[in-house]
């Protein structure tokens, strides 16, 4: 398995300075792009190309908390995140929140759908503005539930040692996961309702 924080340059930590990832990989990147090296032979610029695009994979995992997650721990456990056994309570209760939100909204978007009248229409066009606010609502708790997960990497970040048990990056792992699903499917609604 390709250790993208080798090759990067960057320390093996739950907590990366995404600015510091960037310009790694912009320094990294400018003697290898493809479009700097045409004047190779062509086998050097496969291995460009390749090397390339290592490069950018590894950007685009450690600059991702969670798909940085994901990696540090199959680097320092030598297989990927366990399985969740239990969700811890408050992401339970959000759980539970977003599930009745999607819900209603999906009824909403069926209601959307079937209505064909002008006057019908026009109520649904209002209503849509109502969904819209709650949609947006519910993606700022998201939001700053991704802010406090950050904040816990950090904060663990900043006792790192490689070989801490792994048990609290898994639960901030996870939590990551339903946080980007749920707003994954807060997009795709709201991208439905206008």
């Amino acid at each position: 398995m390709e250790d993208f924080f080798a090759v990067l340059g960057e320390e093996r930590r739950p907590w990366l300075d995404p600015e510091k990832v960037r310009q790694n990989f912009l320094q990294r990147s400018t003697s290898i792009h493809p479009d700097r090296v045409h004047e190779l032979s062509a086998a050097e610029k496969e291995k460009a190309t390749e090397a390339f695009s290592t490069l950018n994979t590894a950007w685009q995992c450690l600059r991702d908390p969670k798909a940085r997650l994901a990696h540090l721990i199959q680097l320092q456990a030598g297989s990927p995140p366990k399985t969740i056994q239990a969700i811890p309570e408050a992401t339970a209760k959000l759980f539970m929140e977003m599930v009745e939100l999607l819900q209603k909204m999906d009824a909403f978007l069926t209601e959307k759908a079937r209505a064909d009248s002008p006057m019908m229409k026009v109520q649904i066009f209002e209503k849509g503005f109502q969904w819209t606010e709650r949609l947006n609502q519910a993606q700022g708790i998201l939001n700053q539930r991704r802010d406090q997960l950050v904040e816990a990497l950090k904060t663990i970040d900043a006792h790192w040692r490689p070989g801490d048990p792994l048990n609290d990056l898994e639960k901030i792992y996870h939590e990551f996961s339903y946080v980007d699903r749920w707003t994954n499917q807060l997009q795709e609604r709201l991208s439905k309702l206008l």
